[in-house]
């Protein structure tokens, strides 16, 4: 199915929202297991492989030898993390279907170890995988799940990230009405969280409904309002992002 240059604008977005929160989930306090030498070195290596996400073969080393280190301890949330990691990793090289395996993997050790907060992200990634297959009914299943136990935690952070995501799979499937409030939503909460990276990217995603909708004037504003953002926070790709929505607003219309 042939894509308009704002849904494929749209996708790399939502590629952003993928990568965030790893690496915070690898540092989550775990209460079951002491902290210990080996296992704070276990969480170094998976944040070694956030760092090299882009580099499959020496991300897949760093997420090897912390899952073998695991093993070797009985460290139960380690290994799941270490599944966790590994999708992330092919999520990020266009692996879905090996990436959507290895989160439902995580997904079940983490319900056993009863770590929901943990199970959110990945309720999230999972949804962000089958998003990048363009199947939305599953994206929106997992993306919704996840929102639900986010909201009942009380965990506002991943409850906008998940709002932004469900959005964003409205958008691609033509409910932009529906797409339109959730990111609003989102925007919203990232606003009374302080995000600064969560307000610029729910904005730039506000301008790509925005356009999709002919409302270009509430698109240009949203579009130049996030570039601003990520003028402040220093995030090139951000702004770089932005202009070229605006380009593609300005072409096409």
């Amino acid at each position: 199915m042939y894509k308009t240059p704002f849904q494929i604008s749209l996708k790399l977005i939502v590629l952003l929202w993928a990568m965030i929160g790893i690496k915070a989930y690898s540092q989550s306090t775990d209460t079951e297991t002491p902290v210990s030498y080996d296992t704070a070195y276990v969480l170094n290596l998976y944040d070694s492989a956030y760092l090299n996400l882009d580099s499959y073969d020496i991300a897949l080393g760093f997420i090897t030898k912390a899952s073998e280190i695991s093993k070797n301890l009985d460290y139960k949330r380690g290994i799941a993390i270490s599944y966790f990691h590994l999708g992330s990793v092919q999520l990020n090289n266009d692996r879905q279907n090996d990436a959507i395996g290895n989160f439902k993997t995580a997904l079940d050790l983490l319900l056993k170890l009863k770590r929901y907060n943990d199970v959110v992200t990945t309720f999230r990634k999972i949804g962000n995988s089958y998003y990048f297959l363009s199947d939305f009914k599953q994206a929106l299943h997992y993306s919704q799940k996840g929102l639900v136990l986010s909201d009942s935690l009380n965990n506002k952070l991943e409850s906008a990230r998940l709002k932004s995501q469900i959005g964003s799979c409205y958008e691609d499937m033509g409910k932009y009405e529906k797409s339109l409030e959730l990111l609003l939503e989102a925007n919203g909460d990232y606003n009374l969280l302080n995000d600064k990276e969560g307000i610029a990217e729910s904005l730039n995603s506000l301008g790509v409904i925005y356009s999709s909708m002919d409302q270009f004037e509430k698109a240009n504003y949203n579009f130049n309002k996030a570039m601003w953002i990520y003028e402040d926070i220093g995030d090139d790709y951000g702004v770089s992002n932005c202009l070229t929505n605006i380009g593609y607003m300005c072409f096409y219309n």
